[in-house]
């Protein structure tokens, strides 16, 4: 249980952290309008669909077995706006959001515009829950400090090489994170835990690929002294 909540203070700002991180450093050039609609095709499109699919699976089966979360009819235009259909596709609700968000901002030194609003909004307890704004206001953050990683060589070396730095640092937040009353400073702990965390999981599969990369020169190696 201890480990499922230390778990949970990283692991869906890792999904965005390494967004950020990919769309950064992405090359392609395309217009606003392209940009959004390849976006809305990769995420969207398997969203009604996977959400419709739901709704009419639970809505078939209600009268016949007892349902978790059951829906309505109106679920089906609810998706628009809300992931009722199942509350686990919010993370491609609000990645698809930022794609369309980040555009803006991405030249030049207009990140800084963009992280100072992320830093901001992602202590907006009150953020309006209709298009999933609230999670937006909480995650946009994470997907800015993967933008910053792409851009800046040290931060990315820091992500990287530091294992131990993060996993200490990650342990030691949570385990104060459990002693304090929500508030301000826990909700500043969430935001650092969340990139700590993120940059302990990347360190850990550098480290392990480092790793794998060396058992396979030994065994290279040990093949060709047959």
């Amino acid at each position: 249980m201890a480990f499922t909540r230390f778990i949970y203070h990283f692991h869906m700002p890792l999904f965005f952290l390494i967004a950020g991180f990919f769309y950064e450093r992405s090359t392609r050039k395309e217009s606003y309008g392209a940009f959004v609609w390849n976006k809305f095709q990769r995420l969207m499109f398997p969203y009604f669909i996977l959400s419709w699919a739901i709704i009419g699976v639970k809505i078939g089966l209600d009268n016949y077995l007892q349902v978790d979360h059951p829906v309505t009819l109106d679920a089906l235009y609810r998706v628009f706006y809300l992931p009722e259909a199942g509350y686990f596709l919010w993370f491609v609700y609000v990645l698809f959001l930022i794609f369309c968000i980040v555009p803006f901002f991405k030249p030049g030194k207009r990140l800084i515009i963009l992280s100072l609003i992320a830093l901001g909004i992602a202590f907006w307890n009150t953020a309006p829950t209709y298009c999933c704004f609230n999670l937006v206001c909480r995650n946009l953050i994470f997907f800015v400090v993967g933008m910053w990683t792409a851009r800046k060589v040290w931060l990315e070396r820091l992500m990287n090489r530091h294992l131990f730095l993060w996993t200490v640092l990650t342990i030691s937040l949570s385990i104060v994170y459990t002693y304090l009353p929500h508030g301000f400073f826990t909700l500043s702990l969430t935001v650092i835990m969340g990139v700590t965390g993120s940059y302990m999981v990347v360190s850990l599969s550098q480290r392990i690929a480092r790793c794998n990369h060396k058992m396979a020169l030994i065994f290279n190696r040990l093949g060709a002294c047959r």
